[in-house]
């Protein structure tokens, strides 16, 4: 897995117990994702499917998530990735996401798969 992104968790990202808002976290993970998406394919890519979201441990303020993702599996148009959300050492959400590459009128594409 790489790290794709980092995340400083403020008090605009809390809930009302004062622990991250799992919403905030789906975001997170779900920009990560795409980011790792589009950097594989080379191409603008939507997502189509969050699977499973596990939230393992609670995230507090100040802490400093490290989100890191890797290619799990293709098709024609797709590409999954897996997440791990990270807190210093211990894992703290995971999930998968999937996304469809899509070409510059907004259709599903497949021209990363014929170089």
């Amino acid at each position: 897995m790489k790290t794709v992104t980092k995340q400083m968790v403020m008090h605009e990202h809390l809930n009302r117990r004062g622990t991250l808002f799992g919403g905030q976290m789906m975001s997170w993970m779900d920009i990560a994702s795409a980011i790792c998406a589009s950097d594989v394919l080379q191409m603008d890519c939507v997502t189509v499917v969050a699977d499973r979201i596990e939230f393992l441990v609670p995230v507090e303020l100040g802490d400093i998530l490290s989100f890191d993702c890797e290619e799990i599996a293709r098709g024609r148009t797709s590409i999954t990735i897996g997440i791990e959300v990270m807190k210093a050492d211990k894992l703290v959400a995971k999930s998968s996401f999937k996304f469809v590459a899509i070409d510059k009128e907004g259709k599903p594409s497949d021209t990363w798969n014929k170089a």
